[in-house]
């Protein structure tokens, strides 16, 4: 497997990557529905600034995309999106393109990744719930459910447990009375979501 940059010349990779979206998210209301869709979502993950990154098998297909969205001046990278071929899962291929992406972040001087997630069908126990004001502590109690709602990781459906994943100090100079070291290092928020993958919400 190899990781390299998404192209837009490169139209069977565009093609493939678009059909994962679409085959990964259609059955959620906020998903990618249409071919159409997903290459529209593709095409924007190709504008100047982005990153957009696959993973290549031994044939040249995409098995796994990663894309990044540069804000506040570049210094904070959202990740979005980030979905594996479902015959590829529990490869370890999602979590290649996530150290990829941080090697790119720390290179170009990136002090945050962060990841937005959604529940929109009742596959955690977080479906419904009010996670405010104690957000860290029902991440910390993150569990999979099966599609008829039994606990336990669901077909298709792993959720770390451990939503957030301290990579390295987060890079403010200070945090409270504790100095932190400079340059400021990236911090990941990790998920594998239902469906294989993760999406913008």
């Amino acid at each position: 497997m190899t990781i390299a940059d998404l192209r837009p010349q490169d139209k069977r990779a565009v093609g493939q990557a678009a059909e994962l979206l679409v085959r990964l998210f259609a059955h959620l209301p906020s998903g990618w529905h249409t071919l159409e869709e997903g290459l529209a979502e593709v095409h924007g993950s190709l504008e100047p600034g982005r990153i957009s990154r696959v993973a290549l098998d031994e044939s040249g297909d995409v098995v796994g995309w990663i894309g990044a969205i540069p804000l506040y001046q570049g210094h904070v990278w959202e990740l979005h999106p980030l979905v594996v071929r479902p015959d590829r899962h529990r490869q370890g291929i999602g979590r290649a393109l996530v150290a990829d992406l941080e090697c790119l972040a720390r290179e170009r001087g990136v002090d945050t990744i962060f990841i937005g997630t959604d529940d929109e069908n009742g596959r955690t126990n977080l479906f419904g719930v009010d996670l405010y004001p104690d957000v860290l502590s029902w991440a910390a109690r993150i569990e999979a459910r099966h599609p008829d709602g039994e606990a336990g990781p669901g077909p298709g459906a792993s959720i770390a447990r451990g939503a957030f994943r301290r990579v390295e100090n987060l890079g403010s100079p200070q945090m409270g009375s504790q100095p932190l070291p400079s340059p400021p290092r990236v911090f990941g928020f990790r998920a594998v979501l239902t469906g294989g993958g993760v999406r913008r919400g």
